[in-house]
């Protein structure tokens, strides 16, 4: 009966996992983004600093992701295609440099969730007021106020498939939501 009642609580728990991920990104041009995003964010990098831009679409928003490389690091910044104001910023992990920790904590929320996977890329989301996700992008520290999450590619078997999937994972590696991610061949995932 225990066994029964925990297995209903993790079906419950993770309702939201069953939700598919059809992500569309473009490659779009300097001028089809709209000023204020370009504005914003380019007075932090500087004029000259590369930049490709992508219009996306997943189901839930549509965005404007700028992609480059600041202080060694991949960052995805998306603004919101409603108003061009920034609601993200995310940066790409390097597995070889996290700390064992956290990596140990990792595989084992991934080995509860799936029965073999293969980490393809993580990122560090960070989400706050405006301002402070702009302080991050230009000073490389982090302001207290943004809330933190991951979000983790892999290539994972559930028991009844192998696929990519995106997991969502709060501060302390727990899931928040996962889906599995449909790609069109012609989709663009690079910096």
């Amino acid at each position: 009966m225990r066994f029964l009642i925990l297995t209903i609580g993790l079906l419950a728990s993770f309702s939201n996992f069953a939700q598919d991920k059809t992500e569309i990104e473009k490659s779009i041009r300097h001028k089809d983004v709209p000023p204020k995003a370009i504005a914003d964010l380019m007075a932090i990098l500087g004029p000259d600093h590369k930049v490709k831009w992508y219009y996306q679409e997943d189901g839930q928003k549509k965005v404007y992701e700028a992609k480059f490389i600041w202080f060694s690091d991949h960052y995805s910044v998306e603004f919101n295609a409603k108003d061009a104001v920034i609601s993200n910023v995310e940066i790409e992990l390097k597995l070889n440099e996290l700390e064992p920790k956290f990596i140990k904590r990792l595989h084992k929320t991934l080995d509860e969730i799936f029965v073999d996977n293969s980490i393809r890329k993580i990122q560090k989301e960070y989400y706050g007021k405006p301002e402070e996700l702009l302080e991050l992008i230009s000073t490389q520290v982090i302001p207290k106020e943004l809330s933190v999450q991951y979000e983790v590619e892999v290539i994972g078997n559930n028991g009844s498939k192998k696929a990519l999937f995106e997991l969502i994972l709060n501060k302390k590696l727990k899931p928040i939501s996962q889906r599995q991610i449909k790609v069109k061949s012609s989709d663009i995932f690079d910096y």
